[in-house]
């Protein structure tokens, strides 16, 4: 079986991507996850930093880096932009856009 062909985009040629509703499930289990989806879709969509959500989810840095990291790697958030700060890399998250993701 020969691998589908890949577009500009990084999509198959004429097919679309398959959801795994088993990590989708997976991701949006904890209400933690469940939360942040919500903070960065208040107001139209926001782009915030881990360190912004755990501020106002008032749970440690490392509880939400490693949620937010589960919901990335779910594709359910987007890195939106890196900033460097005192010698770290500062990441920035985002909801995809309308019309991609599950």
């Amino acid at each position: 079986m020969t691998a589908p062909r890949k577009t500009q985009g990084g999509d198959p040629a004429g097919e679309s991507r398959p959801v795994d509703w088993e990590a989708l499930a997976r991701a949006c289990v904890h209400p933690l996850r469940i939360s942040i989806l919500e903070i960065l879709g208040i107001d139209g969509g926001r782009v915030l930093s881990p360190s912004d959500l755990c501020q106002e989810l008032q749970i440690p840095l490392s509880n939400t880096n490693y949620h937010v990291t589960a919901l990335a790697k779910a594709g359910l958030i987007v890195l939106a932009r890196r900033r460097a700060v005192r010698g770290a890399t500062e990441n920035f998250y985002r909801l995809p856009p309308r019309g991609r993701g599950a």
